[in-house]
């Protein structure tokens, strides 16, 4: 059973409209989603402070309420963290971590005053990834039926439509990859 943060009505509907606004809790239910509310907890932090530092354990994801966020990794020891994005409030990170059980891929930084919301990784794990590998099969699975229904149907049309059967069989294809990598955020 995920635990369960006492909130008022207020910080239930502000943590459920930017659920609704991050990609990754899209494709939860709606007694899913409210689980997932009723887990979250509210977190402040004042510019400059750090959220997440790269290479640490995580065993939380945010989602940005309110303020701008900062991301840097550092790719080589010895070289300067480099700015790879700001994040904006509806946009969540720190999933890879959860996802992977790996070490924090980046540093975030509050660019200015922040608020957001925190999932532990027990409700993401049991909830939130549960229904996002339930959205990314079927939609895995749509694609490729698609495309042999396209190659059956225009090998029973004429030699001119093959070009078009091949295009059309990689976009879908490529459309099913572009969905899968979708679920995942750069930092």
């Amino acid at each position: 059973m995920p635990r369960v943060i006492e909130k008022t009505s207020e910080a239930f509907d502000r943590i459920n409209d930017r659920l609704s606004m991050a990609f990754m809790f899209k494709a939860l239910e709606p007694t899913e989603r409210k689980m997932v509310v009723d887990a979250m907890e509210e977190k402040t932090y004042e510019v400059g402070q750090a959220v997440i530092n790269q290479g640490e354990d995580g065993d939380v994801l945010y989602v940005v309420d309110q303020g701008e966020l900062d991301c840097f990794k550092q790719f080589n020891e010895g070289e300067d963290a480099k700015h790879l994005k700001v994040y904006y409030p509806g946009e969540s990170f720190g999933e890879l971590a959860l996802l992977y059980n790996a070490p924090r891929a980046a540093t975030i930084k509050a660019k200015t005053n922040s608020v957001l919301f925190a999932l532990d990784r027990d409700t993401f794990n049991h909830i939130v990834k549960d229904a996002s590998q339930k959205n990314a099969t079927s939609t895995t699975n749509f694609y490729p039926k698609w495309s042999c229904w396209l190659k059956w149907t225009v090998t029973k049309e004429n030699k001119s439509r093959t070009r078009y059967k091949e295009e059309t069989s990689h976009r879908a294809n490529t459309s099913s990859r572009k969905a899968r990598r979708r679920t995942s955020s750069t930092c």
